[in-house]
């Protein structure tokens, strides 16, 4: 039995966000691994994109 490493193809990743009063945001993301693109890189970008959208969508809230 040879000892590959598996072909990652596609990786997620999904944050809770506690917006108060019993409520929460759930933002999930998914991101096609191209040839060469790390993996971890890019579950760190989808990390930091979370909670860009968090920000975002707080401020628009905040101005309604």
């Amino acid at each position: 039995m040879e000892n590959t490493k598996p072909i990652i193809k596609e990786v997620s990743f999904n944050r809770k966000f506690n917006l108060g009063n019993y409520e929460t945001m759930d933002i999930g993301l998914v991101a096609t691994i191209t040839e060469g693109q790390s993996v971890s890189e890019t579950l760190k970008m989808l990390d930091k994109y979370t909670v860009q959208y968090r920000k975002m969508h707080s401020e628009m809230q905040n101005e309604q």
